[in-house]
């Protein structure tokens, strides 16, 4: 009887030394998509408003802090354990500790209880993905990524031990309290208790996901700052998404920009052909693909539904930025599967969109600063009295007139 939503189980896991030189692998790929949060470190917008500024004013206190109506856990604890660094170097402390939860990210899933088929490709994928590095290596927009390991839950093997179901249970904290995600695909993690069969360890793996999803919608929906324009926000950005999405995930930033409706028609295209291989699969064993795109969906859905005053909290963006991020993955995820377990040419057919996929991030790979400021003159002009605020990027200032004297 099949145990998981996967189609084989688990075997030996991978040795140590593969791991670590996997791992090393995605660190260097990550540098190289973000090579100056290494060599010319910055804040990034909330890094210094929210999470730099709420630490020195409130402390420990500011770690349970929420920003945009829900708690951002971890980012609120690095501003915390930076507060002994030097002001010089705390954009380097940021952009280090982001860097590594990432790895953590792609390390927990090259160990997870995913076969070992597709281990490999769903680590990689967050990384590979089309996207403008902005969720890379900084501690704002971490968030995104730590989030994957939730969607994980949904299709690793259910835990069968008190250590698997410890390391399950924090991760639905510590990644369910570093932003909204959980209270999304919570019901997914539920259903996942459930099928095939009943299993008690993950049911309080579920428990928890309802939790922490309760306490993170209770925020969401006390915060005044959230408001709901459905129609508006759905209308004047669908046919945008329909220009944009399946064309940037597969043929990069310039080709659906000079031909955007034969970009559409290829994409449309690519979707029928995708669905007429699930069906064509026998024994449910490209279910786990419906599940990605379901997920994807549901987070494509909310991302140009949900707004709120003046801007949208999860709003449609150009080229593949931070709201597409998870979506991204999860379609990567599910041509993965499609490319390992279906039958005759589908997959060619998961193959050959995956290298479209990584093509097409390499249109917009490497994000290099195009603004001319530097972080070390800025804190050497505030030693001399000279500023008392700082700027990052254009449009994001930190006033630190009330903030007293900072280290």
């Amino acid at each position: 009887m099949m145990t998981s939503i996967c189609p084989d189980k688990a075997k030996e896991p991978d040795a140590t030394e593969h791991r670590v030189l996997l791992t090393i692998a995605a660190a260097l790929l990550l540098i190289f998509r973000r090579p100056e949060s290494i060599l010319n470190p910055q804040f990034w917008a909330e890094d210094a408003t929210v999470f730099f500024a709420g630490a020195h004013q409130y402390g420990l206190a500011s770690v349970w802090q929420t920003h945009a109506g829900y708690f951002v856990l971890l980012p609120r604890i690095i501003a915390f354990l930076a507060l002994k660094v030097p002001l010089l170097h705390v954009p380097f402390f940021y952009n280090v500790a982001a860097a590594s939860l990432i790895l953590v990210v792609f390390y927990l899933i090259l160990t997870s209880r995913l076969p070992r088929s597709l281990r490999i490709g769903f680590s990689f994928s967050i990384l590979l993905v089309p996207q403008n590095c902005e969720v890379f290596s900084n501690i704002t927009n971490v968030q995104w990524v730590v989030s994957v390991l939730l969607l994980l839950l949904v299709f690793q093997e259910r835990p069968t031990n008190t250590a698997q179901l410890v390391r399950d249970i924090c991760i639905v904290f510590l990644a369910g309290l570093t932003g909204p995600i959980l209270a999304l695909v919570f019901p997914f993690v539920v259903a996942r208790a459930f099928f095939p069969t009943v299993s008690r360890r993950m049911l309080f793996v579920a428990f928890a996901a309802v939790g922490v999803s309760l306490l993170q919608i209770a925020i969401v929906v006390s915060s005044e700052r959230v408001g709901i324009n459905v129609y508006s926000s759905f209308l004047e950005t669908l046919p945008r998404v329909l220009m944009d999405f399946t064309p940037s995930l597969l043929m990069g930033v310039l080709i659906p920009r000079f031909i955007p409706m034969i970009s559409m028609g290829v994409g449309l295209l690519v979707i029928i052909a995708v669905i007429l291989t699930i069906l064509k699969a026998k024994d449910r064993v490209l279910m786990p693909v419906v599940v990605c795109f379901l997920i994807s969906i549901s987070l494509w859905i909310v991302s140009v539904t949900v707004s709120q005053p003046g801007f949208a909290k999860f709003g449609a963006f150009a080229e593949g930025g931070r709201y597409y991020y998870l979506p991204y993955v999860l379609i990567a995820w599910g041509l993965i599967y499609i490319s390992v377990y279906a039958p005759g040419s589908g997959k060619f057919l998961g193959r050959y969109l995956l290298i479209a996929i990584v093509v097409s991030s390499a249109s917009k790979f490497a994000w290099f600063w195009p603004y001319d400021y530097s972080w070390a003159k800025q804190v050497a002009e505030y030693r001399q009295g000279k500023r008392d605020t700082f700027i990052f990027p254009p449009g994001w200032v930190l006033s630190v007139r009330t903030m007293g004297p900072l280290p």
